[in-house]
C-alpha cells in the first residue's frame, strides 16, 4: 500500500467542490472578496457563479485548510499491518506530549502551555507496533508529522521545526521518536536529516512509505 498524498488531496478537492453552496454566508463572502479583488459587480459575479458548472469550484474549501494531511496520515497508520494502535494526540493540555531538552514532557492539564512548551512542538501521533522478526518486543512510537510540497519561507520554518524536534527528542528511552517527513520539499532533505540524527538510538526520519517498510520487515528499532 503506497501513500499518495497528492491523489488523496485531489479527491478531497473534488468532493469539496461538489458541496459548494453559494447561498451560505461564508461562500457569499468569498464571492464578494473575489468580485472586489477584480473590480467586478457582486450581483453579476454571483449570477455567473450560480449558473456556471465550474466557476463555483473556485470557492470550494481548500483541503489543506482541513488538516487533511494529518487525517490522511492517521488513516494510513490505523490501517497499517502490525500497528495495533494509532492515536492522534491533542495539541495541548491533558494527553499532549512534547520533546524538550531530551525529555518527554506531558501537557499541562489546565490546557495552558509553559514557555518551553510554546517554543517546542507537540507530538502528533502515538503508535503501538507489535513484535516481528528483529523487533522482539512491542514498541511505542511518538511521531511528529510534516508534509511540505514546495520550498518557501514558511516551509523553511517548518523544516526548522523538524530539526528542533529531532534535536530535542530523547535517545535514552525504550520508545522510538520519529519524524514523518513527506512531500517533494522534504524528500530532498530526508537524507541530510537521516545522516545527522538517525545515528542516535531510537530516533528516526522516514517518509510514511519508508516507515511502513521498516515496520513490515521488523527493521524499526
Amino acid at each position: 500500500m503506497v501513500l499518495n498524498y497528492a491523489k488523496l488531496i485531489k479527491q478531497q478537492r473534488i468532493r469539496n467542490a461538489a458541496f459548494v453552496d453559494i447561498s451560505e454566508e461564508k461562500t457569499k463572502e468569498k464571492i464578494k472578496k473575489f468580485a472586489k479583488d477584480f473590480n467586478l459587480d457582486f450581483n453579476d459575479t454571483y449570477k455567473d457563479v450560480e449558473t456556471s458548472k465550474y466557476f463555483k469550484y473556485l470557492f470550494a474549501t481548500n483541503p489543506v485548510k482541513q488538516n487533511l494531511f494529518e487525517s490522511i496520515a492517521l488513516d494510513y497508520l490505523q490501517n497499517m499491518n502490525l500497528i495495533s494502535d494509532a492515536t492522534k494526540l491533542p495539541p495541548a493540555g491533558t494527553g499532549a506530549f512534547y520533546v524538550i531538552e531530551k525529555q518527554l514532557i506531558p501537557g499541562n492539564p489546565s490546557g495552558k502551555s509553559s514557555k518551553k512548551q510554546n517554543q517546542s512542538q507537540s507530538i502528533d501521533f502515538q503508535l503501538t507496533i507489535e513484535p516481528y522478526k528483529k523487533r522482539t518486543n512491542q514498541l511505542i512510537v511518538y511521531a511528529y508529522h510534516k508534509y511540505i510540497k514546495e520550498a518557501g519561507g514558511g516551509q523553511n520554518h517548518q523544516l526548522a521545526d523538524i530539526e528542533k524536534f529531532l534535536s530535542n527528542a530523547p535517545n535514552d528511552r525504550e520508545e522510538c521518536f520519529i519524524v514523518f517527513a513527506d512531500g517533494h520539499f522534504l524528500r530532498k532533505h530526508r537524507p541530510r536529516l537521516k545522516a545527522k540524527y538517525d545515528i542516535l538510538s531510537h530516533i528516526r526520519t522516514y517518509s510514511m512509505n519508508e516507515f511502513e517498510a521498516a515496520v513490515l520487515t521488523g527493521e524499526i528499532i
